[in-house]
């Protein structure tokens, strides 16, 4: 099974990763909004954030995606928050 996630981590840096990598979009400030956009057309995939392309996701023939992964660290203290506003998500 593949998971794909984008992850806001506790480094202070944007993360896309899939089953073989994970991979360093941008860095982020806390209280900002950002953007996400992840295209999945199988096999490819590429992520934007705040429009513009960070990520371009390929998969072997035969592979399918089995879930979509947004997630924030707890920081320890509990205190790191995401809010999702807008999510569409497409067949064509």
């Amino acid at each position: 099974a593949l998971v794909d996630w984008i992850e806001f981590a506790e480094d202070g840096h944007i993360y896309t990763a899939t089953k073989d990598q994970r991979t360093e979009l941008q860095t982020y400030q806390p209280l900002t909004w950002y953007t996400v956009r992840v295209e999945l057309t199988y096999p490819y995939g590429r992520v934007f954030v705040d429009g513009e392309q960070k990520a371009y996701l390929f998969y072997l023939s035969g592979e399918q995606w089995d879930a979509l992964v947004f997630a924030a660290h707890d920081f320890a203290s509990g205190t790191a928050v995401q809010y999702y506003d807008d999510l569409r998500v497409t067949r064509p």
